[in-house]
């Protein structure tokens, strides 16, 4: 074999620590970015941080979503997927969901947070007692009287005394006046202590016993609010340190032993305001492409998600997709129906009309849930009640896939005997 020397032009790309950190900085969620700015300060001493101040929310409409989300499911989530899935009136929808989102630990109305949304009094109270219907007794009550006839009247048979006692004679109660109450009723001791003993067997903070720990929290990356247009978002620049370059080291720019380290802290503070910069930059284009995709889901929730994929956005914007993988990840939308990640937005098609796999999901839980638990539907079953109801021809072998996603047993698992 012949040895031969010779040199070749050949164009590669290293990837440097900066670059390295680039890609990561766009897939930091809004509590690691700033906590990777406070890092480079403590690193660079050109690096000044100015924390920013809260900023007052607006009193509005979809501005004033919850601003975290639960470390696990409180009872508002659950109360939302369920108004989802079996409330079809969207102003309806739109009052139970604002309702939910005023409701303290405990689950009643925060009457100041309510007022905020604007909602007459005649839909506030049909979404009350639609709420009725999925919470605990008691839920959405506006004080402790309320709260307790809202449980009385759900009670068969009635018992009126113990309904009169509320409605009239609560502080009695409070305060040991049995015999006031015996006369003002014209009641018997019996009949009074049978009442009482009702009254007492009530909840009085009907949602406090659904919380097993404290909630942590996710501060999310973007709010979705209601504009005239449509739905639009804001980016939250809220909590984020801002960076100022230092001047208190100008003078050492011209000593020997000092200047070359300044430059490079200098570089480094250069490529982080512009890394920060095309981060921010990302996220605005992609938002604007996803929410613009989307407006149905931010006014009806997951049954009307559009079929949307990474490498969509990513032709749409003329980048890799790798890109929008990256700047997808760990970003949290505050929204109307509370806070969620911004990959859920993306589905596939699940058939050729174009219906997402997440709306079917949707659909088949709402089938489910809907079933009589003594004849619970097969797959076939509801396999033919979608395509009949919502004209989604599907297999059964799919249905029982995403059955299976669902974590949702089969039929013979879910029939009960009574």
């Amino acid at each position: 074999m012949k040895m031969i020397l010779s040199q070749k032009q050949q164009l590669k790309l290293h990837m440097t620590t900066q670059l390295r950190q680039s890609i990561e900085l766009l897939q930091y969620s809004h509590e690691d970015l700033a906590q990777f700015i406070r890092e480079q300060a403590l690193s660079n001493p050109l690096i000044e941080l100015k924390d920013t101040t809260p900023i007052q929310r607006k009193s509005g409409h979809f501005d004033d979503v919850l601003p975290s989300i639960a470390a696990e499911k409180d009872f508002r989530e659950e109360l939302l997927q369920e108004i989802q899935c079996m409330i079809e009136d969207p102003t309806l929808l739109y009052a139970c969901q604002m309702v939910i989102h005023s409701l303290d630990d405990n689950g009643y109305l925060q009457q100041d947070i309510i007022v905020t949304y604007n909602i007459e009094k005649s839909l506030l109270t049909s979404a009350i007692n639609e709420l009725q219907k999925y919470g605990p007794p008691g839920i959405a009550a506006i004080n402790l009287k309320h709260c307790l006839l809202l449980q009385l009247r759900q009670m068969t048979p009635k018992n009126r005394i113990a309904e009169a006692i509320v409605t009239y004679h609560l502080e009695n109660v409070a305060n040991g006046q049995f015999d006031d109450i015996e006369k003002a009723l014209h009641i018997t001791k019996p009949v009074l202590r049978r009442a009482i003993r009702t009254i007492k067997s009530l909840e009085p903070k009907p949602c406090r016993s659904l919380f097993s720990k404290p909630a942590a929290t996710i501060t999310p990356d973007a709010t979705i609010t209601l504009t005239k247009e449509g739905f639009s978002f804001q980016l939250n620049e809220q909590d984020l340190p801002t960076i100022t370059l230092s001047t208190a080291y100008d003078d050492l720019f011209t000593h020997v032993e000092a200047a070359d380290f300044l430059k490079a802290q200098f570089k480094r503070y250069e490529w982080l305001t512009q890394s920060i910069a095309q981060r921010r930059q990302t996220l605005t284009r992609l938002l604007q492409a996803v929410v613009s995709h989307q407006q149905a889901f931010f006014r009806q929730g997951y049954v009307a998600l559009k079929p949307l994929l990474l490498k969509d956005i990513a032709a749409q914007l003329g980048v890799h997709e790798s890109t929008i993988s990256r700047a997808t990840k760990n970003k949290w939308l505050a929204t109307p129906f509370g806070t969620v990640a911004l990959r859920t937005l993306f589905t596939n098609a699940a058939d050729e009309r174009g219906t997402s796999q997440t709306a079917i999901k949707v659909h088949i839980e709402q089938l489910i849930q809907s079933e009589d638990k003594t004849r619970p539907l097969s797959d076939q079953k509801i396999c033919e009640l979608l395509h009949e109801k919502q004209n989604i021809s599907l297999a059964r072998r799919t249905i029982t896939k995403y059955r299976d996603e669902l974590s949702i047993p089969s039929a013979s698992k879910r029939k009960q005997l009574i």
